[in-house]
């Protein structure tokens, strides 16, 4: 590899940590706009983050945020999972078919998860509500899902890649993410059940939305050390001059 992909590649653990900021700067800055527009309440409440987006102007500026957000994860997912592999491949020459379909399965699941915070930001509450619930599912339930997958990958890449610490890491925030994904969907029943009338049923669910949004970003952050020692190449295009003779 030529010194100009090794000075780009240097840079490579600075993704996961662009990807762990970009979600809770995304939610301050919506949150923030929100509360300057007098759409969501400051006092007595605190709102579901996709409460922060809904009515314009700051629903523009969320969904913007949020499709940039996405995209951002699903590369960070993507790198995340050709590191794995080519560990699989070459560190542990050894490891098992069941490995490789571990990692193929997170990377579908995260890219899934990416799609679900896309569909957050462009389907608001107030405008397609249904399109809006899935987004959010396949954002937080297949965010969770990919937490614990990453927790299965790492263990078998102990020694190896990552290290123990890391290791039982990633397993606080997996926990904490499924502990406050829990707490998001129970919350939000008790105050439907309660006719929406006992506000400290919403205040858990709202408050552990943005907890379990805030573990999932944290998670991102852990790949940046094993990043360090990743190193990404140019695709190779190629032109078939054959297909353009015959035209």
């Amino acid at each position: 590899m030529s010194n100009k992909h090794c000075s780009s590649s240097r840079y490579l653990f600075l993704l996961p940590l662009i990807t762990c900021l970009a979600f809770p700067i995304t939610f301050v800055i919506s949150y923030g706009y929100s509360i300057a527009n007098k759409n969501v309440n400051s006092t007595g409440d605190f709102p579901y983050i996709s409460e922060t987006g809904t009515k314009p102007p700051e629903s523009c500026v969320f969904g913007q945020l949020l499709n940039i957000a996405a995209v951002i994860s699903g590369l960070t997912i993507y790198v995340r999972y050709r590191q794995t592999h080519q560990a699989f491949k070459h560190l542990i020459p050894s490891s098992s078919k069941n490995n490789y379909r571990w990692n193929t399965a997170a990377l579908v699941v995260g890219m899934c998860a990416s799609l679900g915070v896309s569909m957050v930001g462009n389907f608001q509450m107030d405008n397609l509500l249904i399109a809006h619930y899935i987004g959010a599912g396949l954002a937080f339930v297949l965010g969770t899902v990919y937490s614990w997958m990453q927790v299965y990958l790492s263990y078998s890449l102990l020694v190896y890649m990552c290290s123990r610490a890391m290791f039982y890491f990633r397993i606080v925030c997996s926990f904490i993410t499924t502990l406050f994904l829990i707490g998001t969907l129970v919350g939000a029943q008790l105050y439907q059940n309660n006719n929406k009338q006992v506000l400290s049923y919403r205040l858990l669910s709202t408050i552990s939305e943005w907890i379990m949004a805030l573990g999932l970003a944290v998670l991102f952050a852990t790949f940046a050390s094993e990043f360090k020692a990743t190193k990404v190449e140019k695709p190779r295009i190629s032109i078939i001059q054959e297909k353009l003779s015959s035209r």
